[in-house]
């Protein structure tokens, strides 16, 4: 749950980032990702991304779901005291962070995130439950706050879990599927920054994305920036060959026509 509150009582110094480096600052602007544990980190993960989701009538993590994750060979009470350890050291970790606690509703835990913690995770699902089907409806906000978190990278990107797999998955669609759908939007306003903006996410959820290469490039020339344009298109080059093990063969003019 992410509730608004007055500006006076944000603190923007701490954060919960998850796109590209998973890294957590407490409330003084410290950085303390590395006092998580390896099973604090994966139990802190599961309990965050599963607090927010598509659907909102199921949130948080179960225990059995934890209990899979973290104690897989282990028998129901042994996982039970285990788990009961593991959240007691991961909510004293979390008291240095302000509103920010990890709640059991029923048989799910769920990471509450009050007035305070840029939470990129619930900022994330914030923007895109406010989007439109129709992004042209869409305020440029929350299209901006969409666009701003995407660019910094894809969903913990270092971070390997097997739960963790469909969820990168569905995150990728998701961010793909809204980018194609600003651009599409947005190109009614020629080369707008937001289109320009959602090609950039494209590029780097999708780095062989045509769609959004043609939109950088167009773009960029519109404005004169005829030798940036040339320098996206050989970086993209590069990665195809790279990805592809064959030269990319289009030529600058031909994304002109």
């Amino acid at each position: 749950m992410n509730s608004q509150g007055d500006e006076s009582t944000v603190n923007h110094k701490q954060s919960i980032e998850v796109f590209g480096v998973f890294r957590v600052r407490d409330k003084d602007g410290s950085d303390i990702t590395e006092s998580f544990t390896p099973r604090l980190r994966q139990l802190f993960l599961l309990i965050l991304l599963r607090s927010e989701s598509s659907d909102r009538d199921i949130q948080g993590a179960s225990i059995d779901e934890i209990g899979s994750a973290l104690w897989p060979h282990y028998s129901s009470m042994s996982a039970k005291n285990s788990r009961g350890v593991a959240i007691r050291e991961l909510r004293i970790l979390l008291e240095r962070l302000k509103d920010v606690r990890i709640s059991n509703r029923g048989q799910r835990y769920i990471l509450d995130v009050e007035n305070g913690t840029a939470s990129e995770w619930h900022q994330f699902w914030q923007s895109c439950r406010s989007m439109s089907n129709d992004f042209t409806k869409t305020s440029p906000e929350a299209l901006v706050l969409f666009l701003t978190l995407a660019r910094k990278g894809t969903l913990l990107e270092k971070e390997s879990y097997e739960w963790l797999e469909g969820l990168k998955s569905d995150t990728w669609s998701l961010v793909l599927t809204k980018c194609k759908g600003i651009i599409d939007a947005q190109m009614q306003r020629p080369y707008s920054d937001l289109a320009l903006r959602a090609a950039d996410v494209l590029l780097v959820w999708d780095p062989l994305s045509e769609l959004a290469l043609r939109v950088k490039i167009q773009g960029l020339i519109e404005r004169g920036e005829n030798g940036s344009a040339k320098a996206v298109l050989e970086r993209f080059a590069i990665e195809y060959q790279r990805a592809i093990g064959r030269p990319f063969t289009k030529s600058l003019p031909q994304f002109l026509s």
